[in-house]
């Protein structure tokens, strides 16, 4: 075994591995492009989610729109838990769960007159998964949003449809699944690009006839 070629070899494949490229596969959406004008606040020690039913066999990040965009008086903060859960309930437990997430907004005045007015921007909430995390095709789940500390969030409602689920908040003349509402919110995958796979089987390759 030559050892400076294969440590070389070793060092020009992990560059290749840095360079890979993955593709996202969006399996389930809801777009806010059919408002309601509509917005459920969610307050501290509140929660508020949002029931789906994916195609493919696993899930890698979700991404959550909407949360925290508002008229006020100044920037926004506030600690929030994300939980994956089989069907639309907590009862079955956790299948995934975040860290606690410090959402901050970015505030922009409109006026100053009478007084100041602003409006929070707040960056789509995209949660990964340490690790892609299995579910049934056709079994529905659901994602919950835990506001442990800080101040309230609009969550902007949308009448967009959704035939594999529905929003999931506390308002009392529905119950707390809403028939007709969703949050927007985009549930994807991440798979390696055709280019990406020839690059890890060229970075492979010379180290294992290296070593021979």
């Amino acid at each position: 075994m030559n050892t400076p070629k294969l440590i070389a070899s070793i060092c020009l494949a992990f560059l290749l591995l840095s360079q890979l490229h993955a593709a996202v596969i969006v399996d389930q959406q809801v777009d806010y492009s059919e408002s309601s004008g509509s917005s459920f606040i969610l307050r501290e020690n509140g929660t508020a989610g949002q029931s789906f039913t994916p195609q493919l066999s696993s899930i890698d990040f979700i991404t959550i729109n909407n949360l925290g965009n508002s008229l006020s008086l100044g920037a926004i903060e506030a600690t929030l838990r994300l939980g994956l859960y089989l069907g639309e309930d907590k009862s079955l437990g956790a299948l995934a769960s975040s860290p606690d997430i410090i959402l901050r907004s970015r505030y922009e005045e409109i006026s100053s007159e009478p007084f100041n007015l602003g409006y929070n921007i707040v960056d789509p909430l995209t949660w990964y998964f340490d690790m892609p995390v299995s579910v049934a095709p056709g079994s529905k789940y659901s994602f919950h949003v835990d506001h442990i500390s800080g101040d309230d969030l609009d969550w902007l409602i949308s009448l967009a449809p959704n035939n594999g689920g529905k929003a999931i908040f506390p308002i009392p003349e529905f119950g707390f699944v809403n028939e007709t509402y969703n949050f927007s919110f985009t549930e994807e995958i991440s798979v390696p690009e055709p280019s990406s796979l020839m690059l890890i089987f060229g970075s492979i390759f010379p180290i294992l006839f290296l070593r021979k």
